[in-house]
């Protein structure tokens, strides 16, 4: 019996060599994932904010609800993974400006950086400090936040318990976790 699929255990990339054999790539599965993705998310990025809208457009009530439950007794540390265009930090400098002390963005792709960056520059001056890193989540390794948020980005995780790990490692006890997918399930309705 050919079965098309390696064990996840073994190799998750595994499951693309069939894609990379029909087209020649020669590169592991990992960094052809990784391509394929940036690839992507680079010609995405100029409608990410539209494709997305549904997430933050008209959820003020729900953005505030989960900025009221964060302490207001000390400065606190957030990090959002994938931060795609600046979304959260947006989020964050109209509803919650006081509230996060330090914003890490961290986002592998440098045309949703460009974005977030013009994004950030209509934040005005807020007592903030917002750091962007070029990367995964590897790249803040070591760190410790108060907050972490995970929005639109676990359908790109191909291995999951390292990332679920390294969540639990970065988020400091008693910390939060916002971990947030777009409502719009049916991706066969995007236009």
């Amino acid at each position: 019996m050919n079965q098309p699929f390696a064990s996840p255990a073994a190799d998750p990339y595994a499951v693309l060599a069939p894609i990379q054999r029909r087209y020649g790539s020669r590169l592991s599965p990992r960094d052809f994932y990784w391509a394929v993705n940036d690839a992507f998310h680079t010609a995405e990025a100029a409608q990410y904010d539209h494709i997305h809208a549904g997430m933050f457009l008209g959820q003020e009530d729900i953005w505030r609800r989960l900025f009221a439950l964060l302490p207001k007794d000390r400065a606190l540390r957030m990090l959002d993974v994938g931060a795609g265009t600046g979304l959260v930090g947006e989020y964050l400098s109209k509803l919650a400006p006081d509230v996060i002390a330090h914003l890490t963005l961290v986002e592998p792709n440098d045309a949703m950086i460009a974005k977030a960056r013009e994004r950030m520059a209509g934040w005005g001056h807020m007592p903030m400090e917002v750091e962007i890193v070029k990367g995964t989540i590897e790249q803040v390794e070591g760190r410790s936040f108060d907050v972490i948020s995970v929005s639109s980005v676990m359908h790109h995780v191909v291995e999951i318990e390292a990332f679920c790990a390294a969540i639990v490692r970065l988020l400091s006890p008693g910390g939060y976790l916002f971990q947030m997918q777009d409502p719009r399930a049916d991706s066969d309705q995007d236009k």
